[in-house]
């Protein structure tokens, strides 16, 4: 045990005995000096020692002088050696606590970095683009973290080689929906009461998927239906990265 370990222990036990001597309980000294019983068994015990503001109201409870108090023994004259012994005590455990609070904020500012860089990490988005191009060209962004998947098809062109002739593709029903490893995940469809020329819907169609859902972003296909009076098509588009 180190000087100012012993030191504190010596206290601790000379409060121990006085306190006897008086015929005090733990619970009758710690509500005289207003701390809680523990505090008073962990003085006894020389696990800490009183705060240095309460040793004058110890003393005068005890009856006896600071000296004696902070000497940790019954004296008769001034000793000057245990006094400074136990300011070097009390200097070791301000140090001390000064260190154990360093220690617990320390610890406390890495785990909450710890903490906001894990969690950040788990809901950070990855945004990738998509570009397929084909008869049926279509553009966009997957949008995922741990959590949820977002599909945003930006652009669709379809390249018609009949445009503007009587073979063009027309439809009054189109349906266009996305598949994650054959289960669709969400669809959009409407209907015109006339037949339109396809190429001119889809240049000026946008489709989002988000349904708040987590679903493998790597085995993606956009399906389409078009249904007209004369004609219709289904065309199947993957987007496997």
């Amino acid at each position: 045990m180190s000087g100012n370990k012993a030191t504190i222990a010596k206290i601790g036990k000379h409060i121990a005995e006085l306190r006897k001597e008086k015929g005090f309980t733990q619970r009758t000294l710690s509500e005289m000096v207003y701390v809680g019983e523990k505090t008073v068994s962990k003085w006894e015990r020389g696990i800490v020692a009183p705060d240095i503001a309460m040793i004058k109201t110890l003393s005068n409870i005890f009856e006896v002088s600071v000296d004696e108090l902070l000497s940790g023994e019954k004296i008769e004259n001034n000793n000057e050696n245990c006094t400074v012994n136990a300011i070097n005590a009390y200097t070791y455990q301000a140090k001390h606590k000064v260190l154990k609070v360093s220690l617990f904020i320390g610890t406390l500012f890495l785990i909450t970095f710890l903490l906001v860089f894990f969690i950040s990490r788990y809901y950070m988005w990855k945004v990738e683009r998509f570009e397929i191009q084909d008869q049926l060209s279509v553009y966009g962004y997957t949008i995922s973290n741990n959590l949820d998947t977002k599909v945003i098809v930006d652009k669709i062109i379809y390249d018609d080689p009949y445009a503007g002739t009587s073979d063009e593709l027309k439809a009054n029903y189109i349906k266009m929906s996305l598949y994650s490893e054959n289960e669709e995940i969400c669809s959009s469809e409407f209907s015109y009461d006339n037949d339109i020329a396809v190429f001119s819907i889809m240049n000026n169609y946008i489709f989002i998927c988000d349904n708040e859902k987590r679903f493998n972003d790597k085995e993606l296909s956009l399906r389409f239906d078009f249904v007209g009076k004369n004609s219709s098509m289904k065309k199947e588009i993957s987007l496997k990265k």
